[in-house]
């Protein structure tokens, strides 16, 4: 199966990019029964992450980005399903933010702002969010599972990895909070005496499975419809 890497500027263009090839280009298959079409190994690479978006916070479900925004850098402990076929119930999956945050009493975003502030050339500040031990026995495994930052020529880049990500429902939340992290990281770092210098960088990421789900068809649809009214009206 032929690998999919592209370059976009935005997170906004990325995710209606990878959404439309999904609908157009996207092999049927199935998801532990349920019916799916995906594309597998996309690599992409976002030029300038911005989480205020212009084009996702108008296109997308606001209440879906900021129930997101709200478990990875607020203070929900549990995350919320917004699939139309409920994934689990309530307190069954933990959230990004005790991931981030509290991983077990340690403070991974802590460390990482800590470190690049002493050590800017760093390889080693990767946040992880699985909890195997604990994930399993509630059934449910985090989309994203890693974030690794790496500051190179004066930019802070992040190089994330992730399983899967649902296109129609959550993806433009997804890209909302981690270019909303990469942000919180660069801030942090100037204020605690990092260089000046540094600029907000590259977001790459790894999705295994880019997909949408056959009963979600009509809300890609939807938001493609949107996203294409959106781009007409700007001009883009």
């Amino acid at each position: 199966m032929e690998k999919i890497f592209f370059v976009e500027n935005t997170i906004g263009s990325a995710w209606f990019r990878i959404l439309n090839l999904i609908v157009e280009t996207g092999n049927d298959f199935y998801d532990e029964g349920r019916p799916l079409r995906e594309l597998n190994g996309i690599k992409l690479t976002i030029r300038r992450p911005d989480h205020k978006d212009g084009f996702i916070w108008s296109v997308g479900n606001k209440k879906v980005i900021e129930l997101f925004r709200k478990s990875f850098l607020g203070s929900e402990k549990w995350l919320e399903d917004v699939d139309i076929v409920q994934n689990f119930g309530k307190n069954d999956a933990i959230s990004y933010s005790v991931r981030l945050f509290d991983y077990e009493g340690f403070d991974q975003v802590e460390n990482i702002i800590e470190r690049l502030v002493k050590i800017p050339e760093s390889k080693r500040c990767m946040i992880i969010t699985p909890l195997p031990h604990r994930d399993w026995k509630l059934d449910y495994l985090p989309c994203i599972d890693t974030i690794h930052f790496l500051t190179r020529e004066d930019k802070i880049n992040t190089y994330i990895h992730c399983r899967g990500l649902d296109f129609a429902q959550k993806a433009y939340a997804n890209f909302i909070c981690l270019a909303e992290l990469q942000s919180y990281v660069l801030n942090e770092i100037i204020k605690r005496g990092g260089s000046k210098k540094y600029r907000l960088g590259t977001m790459d990421i790894m999705i295994d499975s880019a997909h949408i789900y056959s009963d979600t068809l009509p809300i890609a649809k939807k938001l493609i419809e949107k996203g294409r009214k959106y781009n007409e009206k700007s001009g883009a």
